[in-house]
């Protein structure tokens, strides 16, 4: 991606009538140039303007969670960061095996003591133990939750039926606790 390429991107975008843009990442190293040049060049393209970006990490990567708050801070204090009710909008691809304990120590505390960041936490935790299932009990942490299933199934090699049984399980469940609920598209 080039700086005129993100332009480009967020100018059709905006006219096609989005909002915005969720940007997943995999990587949170600074050595990988074109994921730090891609979002810096987004955000670049989005300042200014009402369209808005926020970060969803992919922890299926095995993102170290003691690291994410560091990468996340110089973009959440952006203008072109998605907030809610003034909170830095943040969301993951799973990463419902590390602990509530682990997320709030490594993560949360750490952008919110150390950054000044108060994060609106709306992850994907669908690899929980028995997702969506007592994940407001388990997470106390959490703001909300993202569902990948209908529009991201279980892998496989063949064509799948979608279903939105577990996405409907997860928004009953967010209901319930009074929390957000956020389904991918």
């Amino acid at each position: 991606m080039t700086s005129d390429e993100a332009v480009i991107d967020v100018k059709d975008a905006m006219n096609a009538g989005f909002d915005g843009f969720a940007l997943n990442t995999h990587t949170i190293s600074a050595s990988d140039t074109w994921n730090i040049n891609a979002l810096n060049y987004l955000f670049a393209a989005a300042s200014g303007t009402s369209f808005k970006l926020f970060i969803s990490f992919d922890m299926s990567w095995g993102l170290d969670v003691t690291k994410l708050a560091d990468f996340l801070a110089p973009y959440a204090k952006q203008d072109a960061y998605y907030k809610v009710n003034g909170q830095a909008f943040v969301s993951t691809f799973t990463g419902g095996t590390i602990s509530n304990a682990q997320w709030d120590s490594g993560f949360i505390q750490p952008l919110t003591s150390t950054h000044g960041i108060k994060p609106f936490f709306v992850p994907d935790f669908d690899d929980f133990s028995g997702y969506p299932n007592g994940v407001f009990s388990a997470y106390p942490i959490l703001n909300g939750i993202f569902s990948w299933e209908s529009a991201w199934p279980s892998p496989g090699t063949a064509p799948t039926n979608v279903t939105s049984q577990v996405d409907s399980a997860a928004l009953q469940q967010a209901h319930a606790a009074g929390k957000a609920y956020m389904m991918g598209k």
